[in-house]
Parts: structure tokens; sequence; C-alpha cells
């Protein structure tokens, strides 16, 4: 379902929280990656495995960060995704 969403309406930017070395959670990032492959993306995760930083990081995160992030910290990384999304005039 979340793919079929982002394929009919492309997000600005894509924040996604992992819980733990979740396998379908890293299928489902490389089909996202792949169907938007310069969305800016925002990984939040738990405690994880040197192995699975290393593959978020082929996933080309705008934003990484390990859980609990502060709120301002989120909502500053959101702004600026969606602000490097924008074309400049």
């Amino acid at each position: 379902m979340l793919l079929e969403a982002v394929v009919a309406r492309p997000p600005d930017v894509v924040v996604y929280a992992m819980s733990g070395e979740s396998e379908s959670d890293l299928a489902v990032l490389h089909l996202l990656r792949r169907i938007l492959p310069d969305a800016p993306l925002i990984l939040l995760v738990d405690e994880c495995s040197l192995a699975t930083r290393r593959e978020m990081q082929i996933l080309r995160p705008m934003y990484y960060a390990v859980s609990p992030v502060e709120s301002a910290e989120l909502r500053e990384a959101v702004r600026s995704a969606i602000l490097h999304r924008r074309p400049h005039h």
C-alpha cells in the first residue's frame, strides 16, 4: 500500500522509522528508492548493527538518526528536505 501511494502521488519527503533489524523494512526502502531515486529520505532507526547501518547508507538518506530523536531536530530535517526539493527561481 505504501509503494502504491508513492507511485500515485510522489511525496516531497519520505520519513521512515525502522524498528530493529527488519529485513522487510530494508526491502521496502530499497523498492522505495528504486521508485523514487531522488526523493529526500529521512531514516529513523532503533539501535542497529554496523551491517544494517552500511545497508542504510546505500539508500542515500538525506538524514539518518538513531531514536529517540528530538522533535525540533526532526522538524528541521523535514524542513530542509522540503526546501531542497523545491525548484529554485
